[in-house]
């Protein structure tokens, strides 16, 4: 990284929404006003983003059967690595 490169904390809307892969960042938190700016503070974002993520709950706890299906997944992928290694296939 150069020396003059600037990592900016407030963003404005297309910086913002490249930072959040896409995602408009009206929909994560409000912007900053600065008298007719609206900047997005990239902790705010974060922040946001942070609460989201733990509000999710895992399909495991709310679906029964799942542990299921991803346990057999597992058996089906490590038989395919074994006789993948004990064929010599690469």
């Amino acid at each position: 990284m150069s020396e003059n490169a600037v990592n900016p904390r407030l963003m404005r809307r297309a910086e913002a929404k490249a930072y959040c892969r896409g995602v408009d960042p009206y929909d994560v938190c409000p912007p900053l006003v600065f008298g007719k700016k609206l900047l997005w503070d990239k902790v705010a974002l974060d922040e946001a983003l942070d609460a989201m993520r733990h509000k999710r709950t895992a399909p495991a706890a709310t679906e029964p059967g799942v542990n299921e299906n991803v346990e057999g997944e597992l058996e089906r992928a490590r038989k395919r690595i074994t006789t993948g290694a004990a064929s010599g296939r690469k």
